[in-house]
């Protein structure tokens, strides 16, 4: 603060004093610049941040990432199928439920033809139906391409479409395999079928050399056999075909 200005008068016929005081103008303080003692706003909030993001999924280049969140099954890729089952997409769930077993039942959704290459194609499986004649997962097909990865019996089994040959099994664990992938490994010309838990740590459950055909359909499925007994549904989150 600069002192006021002082003037002081001395009157020569006697001993009065004159002051005179000159107030200096304040000048305005902007109350936004000023840190207050004890006080933080803190950082900004972003208006333009991301809600409920999909998490990122070791994909490389993605062709189809079907969340669910639209009313009609696999529209923007696909086809859905229903035999004595019924099939709902809506709120991040694709649902299969089987409605008798009096015939084969079964539902779910076929691709459209997509190269097959790269990381292949990744189902997000959140429950299965259960029961002896029941099956839940991941299929792939094309010229002489034929392999699934299905959960029956408390088993994950990498296996033909038709379950006719299972090549390689473990024990289903619903947590470290909800994450189910099927790709081609061209330089040995394998089909690979892995596990996570997360859609981004694998885990390979087996191999098997056939034909490798550039383009092929895909398919995620739930379903019981003829007479079987069963319960719960089967849920898939996520879809994924990568290249």
């Amino acid at each position: 603060m600069r002192p006021s200005a002082l003037l002081l008068l001395l009157a020569t016929s006697g001993c009065d004093f004159i002051f005179r005081l000159d107030p200096v103008p304040t000048p305005a303080i902007d109350a936004s610049t000023v840190d207050l003692p004890g006080h933080d706003d803190g950082p900004e909030e972003p208006t333009d941040a991301p809600v409920d993001a999909p998490a990122k999924i070791a994909c490389g280049m993605t062709v189809v990432d079907d969340t669910f969140a639209g009313p009609t099954p696999c529209a923007n890729w696909g086809s859905f199928f229903a035999t004595n089952a019924n099939v709902t997409s809506g709120g991040g769930q694709l649902v299969i439920s089987v409605t008798s077993t009096a015939t084969e039942a079964n539902g779910g959704c076929n691709s459209n033809q997509y190269l097959f290459a790269g990381a292949g194609v990744i189902a997000h499986m959140t429950s299965v139906t259960t029961g002896n004649n029941s099956y839940n997962g991941l299929q792939v097909a094309g010229s002489s391409l034929d392999a699934a990865l299905n959960v029956n019996m408390g088993t994950l089994k990498f296996q033909t479409r038709s379950a006719s040959t299972t090549w390689v099994s473990a024990t289903y664990d619903a947590t470290a395999m909800a994450w189910l992938r099927l790709w081609p490994d061209r330089t040995t010309s394998e089909v690979v079928a892995d596990y996570s838990p997360d859609g981004q740590t694998w885990t390979e459950l087996g191999r098997r050399s056939m034909n490798l055909p550039q383009m092929a359909t895909f398919s995620i499925i739930g379903g019981v056999n003829q007479g079987g007994i069963y319960s719960g549904s089967t849920r898939f989150s996520r879809f994924m075909i990568c290249q």
